[in-house]
């Protein structure tokens, strides 16, 4: 008995499109909400290289940002308009409703691990094993 049902939940994850997973993680890992709670940003740790924006007022996605590696940290801005990542690289990911852009960092061999906003929004924190870097956001 035990057998046919691990045999129906094969069958029904592979008729869903998904790999049934042993042990590891499963959903999101990292979830943070924009100041003004209207929007979610999420990595979902079966795609560690996407960031899923959510705009909870309309109940819709937002946005989907695919990045070069694996996402380690996110940050929305303290007036809730940008969301800022990084990925394990020299790069900052910026994000707003407006579009997105890519800042590199010009500190060679820099691994970004984490960042974080000024209390006013104008300069971030790029945090790596060894070293930091701060940044201003132009306006």
């Amino acid at each position: 008995m035990q057998h046919q049902r691990r045999r129906r939940s094969k069958a029904a994850a592979a008729e869903l499109g998904a790999r049934p997973q042993r042990g590891g993680r499963r959903g999101p890992g990292t979830l943070t909400w924009s100041p003004d709670g209207q929007l979610l940003a999420t990595v979902n740790e079966n795609m560690p290289h996407a960031i899923w924006i959510w705009d909870l007022g309309s109940a819709e996605l937002a946005a989907v940002l695919c990045q070069v590696g694996p996402v380690r940290a996110l940050a929305w801005s303290p007036a809730g308009r940008s969301l800022a990542a990084v990925a394990g690289g020299g790069r900052l990911y910026l994000w707003s409703p407006a579009g997105a852009s890519v800042v590199h960092v010009p500190l060679g061999g820099f691994q970004a691990t984490g960042v974080s906003w000024a209390q006013g929004g104008e300069a971030l924190a790029l945090h790596g094993r060894e070293s930091f870097c701060c940044g201003y956001v132009g306006t």
